[in-house]
């Protein structure tokens, strides 16, 4: 895992060079509940990591990182500043470039688009308060309190039943964009799943039936390659019905 590329999943504009194009931050004003506040993340030259601790991301990132027992300094009561040391020795700062194809780094590039969107969305709503936007970030990142209801509900990928943790995505059936405040936060319209098998059903290149039998696009190939064969299935309840219908007629690419 690279924190850095996470944070730039998240954070708006942080691609924004400063000063000698070695650091980048995130550093726009956003209009909360009628005042201002600024999200401020710098990833320095380095590999450091800044977290300005009042903002809605900072908040997010510095949980995340003391959960993994990553140790900093405060500065100036306003700022956790994380070494680079402390992040590679926690495992979440891993520097090596790796070889892509440019049809990867375009889906990567779309779906990175696609949540910074969504998340200034939340930041920018004058609708919820702090702890809310929290939420809604953290369910829309399949984090927080919407990743533990999987966990409890599922216990393990609803597919393949593995059960390790740190293997596990939690997903939305009916995408983010297309759920109501509600449906972003039911359960039922989540599902926990390994790695391929997410980014799959994500892709629209899988879904299931009414009984759990697993559909497959002819779109995808190479599925035996990706541990996904036909004979795979999953227990809905009545409850996931409804999210489960949506995406085999709109997401699912069935031809």
């Amino acid at each position: 895992m690279n924190i850095h590329d996470e944070i730039k999943k998240l954070a708006p504009n942080l691609h924004k060079e400063f000063k000698n194009g070695d650091m980048y931050y995130a550093g726009n004003n956003y209009k909360i509940n009628g005042s201002t506040t600024k999200e401020r993340v710098v990833i320095e030259p380095s590999g450091a990591i800044i977290l300005k601790i009042d903002s809605i991301i900072g908040k997010h990132f510095s949980k995340v990182l003391n959960q993994n027992g990553v140790s900093y300094r405060e500065d100036s009561g306003r700022y956790n500043c994380y070494s680079a040391k402390n992040l590679r020795n926690a495992g979440l700062l891993n520097l090596q470039s790796t070889t892509q194809n440019s049809e990867v780094l375009e889906l990567e590039k779309h779906d990175q688009t696609r949540i910074e969107e969504d998340i200034l969305e939340i930041i920018s709503s004058e609708t919820k308060g702090p702890t809310e936007k929290v939420q809604f970030i953290n369910a829309r990142i399949g984090q927080g309190q919407f990743r533990k209801s999987l966990l409890s509900y599922w216990g393990e990928c609803a597919v393949t039943s593995v059960r390790y943790p740190a293997m596990l995505l939690a997903s939305h059936i009916k995408p983010w964009s297309k759920s109501s405040d509600y449906e972003r936060l039911d359960q039922f319209n989540g599902l926990l799943l390994t790695p391929n098998l997410d980014r799959a059903f994500d892709q629209g290149l899988i879904s299931f039936t009414e009984t759990g039998l697993i559909l497959l696009s002819e779109s995808l190939k190479d599925a035996q390659k990706l541990g996904i064969n036909s004979e795979m299935n999953i227990e809905l309840a009545k409850e996931h019905q409804q999210y489960m219908k949506f995406h085999r007629e709109i997401v699912f690419k069935n031809t």
